[in-house]
């Protein structure tokens, strides 16, 4: 499977295919197919029939992966059906969705908590939470941050984004880099780590992309609609009523 994927996949990315994947198999073996030069049309159509997919998109982001497998298996010795992967569907209805961001009271929640943060947990949700506000940084480039990306005295954050491999540079603003510095000089262990946000027990690695999720449950709880996320929601929305364009936001 992993000489079926391009080498740029992130690892969720990876895990999302090896979960299709299997699933297929699984499938197929039920239904005693024994070799990849068995599988017909009828299998594929079957398999379509049987998913357990609620929603179209869901289907389709598994159907996505399996067809890419079957290219795979095409391209090899596996398969003498050269057009096999045509008869899984992988495309469904666009639809609208509603953006969901953050309210005025929420907004004002975040504020206080950051404003009152003093404990070495509290600073480093601020400043996770902050990075995603007022900058719209992902949760895995937040993890990913370094002490080398930022530039003090221009004030300014370069990274190369985790999720689209594009190199990105950011106006570091007052509150984001106070926040930073606070979380740097009174709450992040003493350790020789390369990355800014680290664990502040034993050994202290870096942090996985839940510590944002649970930055911003601790802050608003956890009925949180989207997740850190909204945080990028609300920095990009936040940017359009401001009146800046759409190409330069995205």
């Amino acid at each position: 499977l992993h000489d079926a994927l391009p080498i740029w996949l992130t690892r969720s990315s990876i895990d999302m295919c090896r979960s299709s994947c299997v699933r297929f198999c699984i499938f197929l073996v039920a239904q005693g197919v024994t070799s990849f030069r068995d599988i017909e049309a009828s299998h594929l159509v079957l398999f379509n029939r049987l998913d357990p997919h609620e929603t179209a998109e869901g289907k389709s982001a598994y159907n996505v992966r399996i067809r890419m497998f079957l290219e795979y298996l095409e391209e090899g010795i596996l398969s003498d059906k050269p057009m096999l992967h045509n008869a899984l569907q992988c495309q469904c209805a666009d639809k609208g969705r509603v953006t969901i961001v953050f309210d005025d009271d929420e907004m004002s929640k975040i504020a206080a908590f950051c404003k009152s943060s003093a404990t070495p947990y509290e600073l480093r949700q601020s400043a996770m939470v902050l990075l995603g506000l007022r900058m719209g940084l992902r949760a895995s480039d937040i993890v990913n941050l370094k002490f080398a990306d930022i530039d003090w005295a221009k004030q300014t954050v370069s990274i190369v984004q985790t999720k689209t491999l594009k190199s990105l540079s950011l106006p570091l603003s007052v509150e984001v880099a106070n926040s930073l510095y606070r979380y740097v000089r009174d709450g992040r262990p003493h350790s020789e780590s390369p990355f800014l946000f680290i664990h502040h027990k034993v050994p202290f690695g870096k942090l996985s992309r839940e510590a944002c999720t649970q930055a911003i449950h601790a802050i608003l709880g956890d009925h949180v609609n989207g997740g850190f996320h909204t945080t990028r929601r609300t920095f990009a929305t936040n940017l359009l009523r401001a009146g800046v364009g759409v190409n330069i936001i995205i």
